[in-house]
């Protein structure tokens, strides 16, 4: 069998000292919590390496740069919590933190040590029906004590690895066909301007028994959730305006409602093929369908996790920025630094 051990010379941000590896080890399947083969399944072939970490007392806080070295690409993730070989369950039960890129033979990945233990991940992927074949890699870390910069770049990498979780999810669902419409108040209603916010549309009537049912667990959705980029659109199919007013007063509906009079044959109930009602959609921040014709807890519990969902994706978006900036701000502090002591 094959042994050896590279010695490593990544280079890290300017000042750090160069890590050293740690160990020598074998990446096959029986090491891979991860891996994917059978020679029919049409899915990629994902196996690996498990590396535990524990974070002493002294070491909370620090900068930690991990470096493989291998054969053949490979990427490093980080999973928050202890992944034994054995479990088959653990990707419902533990948090993706953030991963090292394109696959590479020297692929490095830096985070900042918080309490709590997590596990790396050195993984390889090779096209689907291909048999993985045990391969070694040099692995080692660096810890000091994070410099502004790196703050910032870990940011960064936070909110990509969320931001990508939640575009990744939202991938698989359909897109709601957009409308535009004249709402009650006489304003233009376009679902498409709405983008960024979790949206219910809901097509009900005041003749509806089931709908007035459900109108006060929608009425408490929306006090719980208006101002936080949550909207409600009521599509009504009434006939008679006086009813359908009055109901909305008996009910403290504080959205806005698109009413063109006709009923059943109401334009959007015929553009949306309702056939019976209450019906709805649930819709996340790119105007995708999450779930349709949800009530009750059902329908609270998604939106409560909708709205959550969305919120990382904008917080997500504004960290980005936020890091960018910080690190610009950075680069130039240290580029001034630089250059005043030139001049000295």
């Amino acid at each position: 069998m094959k042994h050896w051990v590279t010695l490593l010379s990544v280079a890290l941000v300017a000042g750090s000292v160069s890590a050293k590896p740690e160990a020598n080890r074998q990446a096959s399947m029986t090491n891979g919590v991860r891996a994917v083969y059978k020679a029919d399944s049409g899915k990629n072939t994902v196996y690996g390496y498990i590396i535990p970490m524990t974070f002493t007392k002294d070491e909370i806080g620090k900068m930690f740069e991990f470096v493989v070295d291998s054969p053949k690409p490979v990427v490093i993730q980080m999973w928050n919590g202890l992944i034994s070989k054995t479990d088959t369950e653990w990707e419902k039960r533990r948090g993706f933190m953030g991963a090292s890129g394109e696959p590479s033979k020297t692929p490095s990945f830096k985070f900042l040590a918080e309490k709590g233990s997590v596990t790396l991940m050195v993984l390889a992927t090779l096209p689907p029906g291909s048999r993985p074949e045990p391969f070694y890699i040099s692995y080692g870390k660096e810890v000091r004590t994070p410099t502004e910069q790196d703050k910032a770049e870990v940011q960064k990498a936070a909110a990509q690895a969320a931001l990508a979780r939640e575009r990744a999810a939202q991938a698989k669902r359909p897109f709601f066909t957009d409308f535009i419409a004249k709402a009650t108040d006489g304003k233009p209603l376009n679902t498409k301007q709405l983008r960024g916010r979790v949206i219910l549309i809901d097509f009900w009537a005041s003749w509806c028994g089931p709908c007035m049912e459900e109108m006060p667990n929608l009425v408490e959705i929306w006090n719980s959730y208006r101002g936080q980029e949550f909207e409600i659109v009521g599509i009504s199919l009434d006939q008679d305006q006086a009813a359908m007013v009055q109901a909305i007063t008996d009910t403290g509906m504080g959205w806005r409602q698109v009413f063109d009079g006709k009923g059943w044959d109401a334009e959007l109930a015929d553009k949306y093929g309702i056939k019976s009602i209450p019906a709805s959609y649930l819709l996340d921040g790119t105007g995708r369908i999450i779930a349709r014709d949800l009530r009750g807890p059902a329908l609270a519990k998604a939106v409560a996790s909708a709205v959550e969902a969305n919120k990382v994706m904008l917080e997500s978006i504004r960290s980005m920025e936020d890091a960018a900036e910080k690190a610009k701000e950075s680069a130039k502090e240290s580029a001034d630094t630089l250059k005043s002591d030139a001049e000295k």
